[in-house]
């Protein structure tokens, strides 16, 4: 009886590292694609991306969202030397990971009354 147990132990961690490796192949072909959209048309990237925040949809936009659009594309691609697209705190996060380990996050509760300990490892 316990040498099907490991096999079904084995079996699982087979699966989660070869999801693991398709997640990380899938990832390298969408950093890819994106890197070379960003470089095609950074301004068409920026318009996507609020797009898509904003609920566009692009082929029934209204001329004032059209507008408003491309003003604030223009002035977030044409104002920054270095384009950050998505918020600080998402960063700060990821930092705070790289140099704690991800032992011990805490997590804010929906109502926000309580905060949890959770251990991801």
């Amino acid at each position: 009886m316990p040498k099907q147990h490991y096999k079904k132990f084995l079996d699982e961690c087979v699966q989660e590292e070869l999801d693991t490796i398709v997640n990380n192949r899938i990832l390298e072909v969408y950093v890819k694609t994106i890197k070379q959209i960003i470089e095609e048309s950074p301004l068409l990237f920026v318009k996507a991306l609020m797009c898509i925040d904003k609920k566009i949809n692009p082929s029934s936009m209204r001329p004032y969202e059209q507008q408003a659009l491309i003003v604030c594309a223009s002035q977030f691609v044409e104002g920054k030397k270095k384009v950050q697209y998505l918020d600080d705190s998402v960063y700060e996060l990821f930092d705070e990971i790289i140099n704690n380990g991800t032992k011990r996050i805490l997590e804010l509760s929906d109502d926000g009354d309580e905060t949890n300990d959770k251990e991801l490892n």
